[in-house]
């Protein structure tokens, strides 16, 4: 058993000291499934940093297998929301807060995927990834690509739109559009870009969703994890009646909806 794999089995927060540079080496090696496991390690932020950063978008501008490169931009997308969030122009208040990355690197990421994204040379699978990944720090090129992704005829396109919808505002209209698709896929994605937005007029469709026995299952996964965010009449009542169901994992999303529902409603501590 590789070091990468034993990674795999833990979470992030109780990997070893060695973690960063098995993922490293994983990225440079020949192999590549080896590549495929560190892409899917490398966009932790608990090893993310300007040197592994760097050697993704090596393994982006590569030849090597487009699942290897398509994985390798995704992995910077946590880097780079992380980056939107805390920003570069406040003070860093280190109590709550760290930057991963620095500016630099940061525009070199935005700067690449936003290249590659447009290169039709590029495969479809890389491109796709590459505006996924970027829309985690919005920019301004996003909306007309998320808009000219959302029209082409490949499913795979339109899928990668709904994503990015979801990070994007002012594609509402869209999101509920692709709540009726024939495809649940389509759907899928719709459902959770719905959440992602706490999209209210979503509600009721999305309630639906979440309490038909007979529809898609991983479309009612995917509305009972949406409730989480999404405030409509009746959903308390069906995600409390899901947490007894029988499809254990219909349950525990239920439970966990519910939860968040309950800390996200409750006051802020005042400190007194």
């Amino acid at each position: 058993m590789s070091e990468l794999e034993d990674l795999k089995r833990l979470p992030s927060w109780e990997w070893p000291p060695t973690a960063a540079a098995a993922i490293k080496q994983g990225l440079l090696s020949a192999d590549p499934a080896e590549q495929v496991l560190a892409t899917g390690l490398a966009g932790d932020l608990v090893v993310m940093d300007d040197d592994l950063a760097g050697i993704l978008l090596g393994v982006l501008r590569s030849d090597a297998p487009e699942e290897v490169r398509g994985n390798a931009a995704i992995a910077l997308g946590p880097a780079l929301e992380e980056a939107f969030e805390v920003g570069f122009d406040d003070e860093l208040d280190v109590e709550f807060d760290d930057r991963v990355l620095s500016e630099a690197r940061v525009e070199e990421i935005q700067r690449v995927l936003a290249v590659m994204h447009g290169d039709e040379g590029v495969p479809l699978f890389v491109r796709r990834m590459c505006l996924e990944a970027s829309v985690r720090a919005p920019q301004d090129w996003h909306a007309d690509a998320i808009r000219a992704a959302f029209e082409r005829p490949e499913l795979q396109w339109r899928l990668t739109a709904l994503f990015c919808m979801g990070h994007t505002p002012g594609f509402e209209a869209s999101i509920l559009e692709s709540l009726d698709a024939s495809d649940t896929a389509l759907v899928v994605e719709a459902v959770r870009s719905a959440g992602l937005l706490e999209l209210s007029a979503a509600g009721p469709k999305v309630l639906s969703l979440a309490g038909d026995e007979r529809g898609d299952r991983g479309v009612r996964l995917a509305a009972v994890e949406a409730l989480a965010t999404i405030e409509t009449e009746g959903s308390d009542e069906l995600l409390v009646s899901l947490t007894e169901s029988e499809d254990e994992e219909l349950a525990e999303l239920a439970f966990e909806s519910l939860e968040e529902r309950r800390v996200f409603s409750e006051p802020p501590d005042s400190g007194y």
